[in-house]
């Protein structure tokens, strides 16, 4: 996780390795573990702030709030990974679909989350993080650029352009998730 997000072109080197001995299931091995650990200290953390803030609230009224933290986490981020999935087959051009394979653009796209879920982990920690993390997001940019180059078939002249395109949809998506579910449970 680190790798990727500091160093991605080792880490898309590493992860290309990976594929080359053969397919390998990176929901059970990265995305649903990864997605679990954060929402769990998203739920760590709503416990810790609101006994903070207010020592005489049962738990009967904080636990529900914090379970709310995890089921939205698996809601925003495993619902982006399929909208993007989905979104991108219809968004590329007819002649670019050959580039947009099912394995290696799941690969690309649930790697790619990680800068993604860790900016609203650390958001949930940290109030002011949530407004940098707007920012910080737009970093993702790079880390799909290195992808493109490692584990899709992406001709040079397009790979930005699918770059953009996959990252724009990625944030979109994972934006658009958590707003809704946010007014869906408030």
């Amino acid at each position: 996780m680190f790798q990727l997000i500091f160093h991605p072109a080792t880490a898309w080197d590493r992860i290309a390795g990976e594929m080359e001995d053969g397919p390998h299931n990176v929901f059970a091995d990265y995305f649903y573990p990864l997605v679990s650990y954060c929402a769990l200290i998203c739920f760590a953390v709503k416990l810790f702030s609101v006994w903070v803030a207010d020592s005489t609230a049962s738990y009967g009224e904080v636990i529900p709030q914090a379970f709310l933290e995890i089921v939205g986490f698996f809601f925003i981020f495993v619902g982006g990974f399929y909208a993007t999935l989905y979104a991108m087959r219809y968004l590329l051009p007819q002649s670019w679909q050959g580039v947009w394979q099912g394995y290696p653009a799941g690969i690309l796209i649930a790697y790619s989350m990680t800068l993604l879920i860790v900016l609203r982990t650390v958001g949930s920690m940290v109030e002011i993080f949530q407004f940098l993390g707007f920012a910080f997001q737009f970093y993702t940019l790079y880390i799909v650029w290195e992808g493109t180059k490692k584990v899709l078939p992406v001709p040079d002249k397009i790979r930005m352009t699918v770059s953009v395109l996959v990252t724009l949809v990625m944030i979109l998506f994972t934006t658009l998730i958590a707003r809704l579910y946010e007014g869906f449970i408030h």
